[in-house]
């Protein structure tokens, strides 16, 4: 068993069960460093499933499966690795292809993107799950 670090420290108190519903999906290119400091967050969270939308070439490619591999092991967390074609648009257009690309493979019942520069904040998330639950023509 980990120890707690802060993020575990500031969230003890909350509810997060949730959260079980949801995949996280993000989709990266060539962005190591923000990838692995992104997933070290969210990986604290029980989500449904993390999944990891990258289209890097083959050294970045490793070096995220490298990343996820670790992640699942430390944090026991439900990462996915799914590798993606190479990017073909200029300045990100094919995040909404790997976004598709992710959703086919989900598994829960609600999906949200969070590019590997973004932290959520799991409380809002079960704020956004639960108006989804009790308003299902939002769907």
């Amino acid at each position: 068993m980990r120890e707690m670090d802060f993020v575990d420290e500031y969230y003890a108190d909350k509810d997060l069960s949730l959260l079980k519903k949801l995949t996280l999906v993000i989709p990266t290119y060539n962005r190591n460093y923000y990838l692995s400091r992104c997933l070290w967050y969210h990986a604290h969270f029980p989500f449904g499933e993390i999944i990891v939308a990258n289209s890097s070439p083959e050294e970045k490619m490793v070096m995220n499966r490298e990343t996820v591999a670790k992640i699942r092991e430390k944090f026991e967390a439900n990462v996915r690795h799914l590798e993606c074609e190479p990017e073909t648009e200029k300045y990100g257009g094919d995040i909404y292809r790997k976004w598709r690309d992710a959703v086919q493979h989900m598994e829960t019942e609600y999906s949200q993107i969070c590019t590997d520069r973004d932290v959520k904040v799991p409380t809002s998330q079960i704020k956004a799950i639960i108006f989804l639950d009790e308003h299902e023509d939002y769907i």
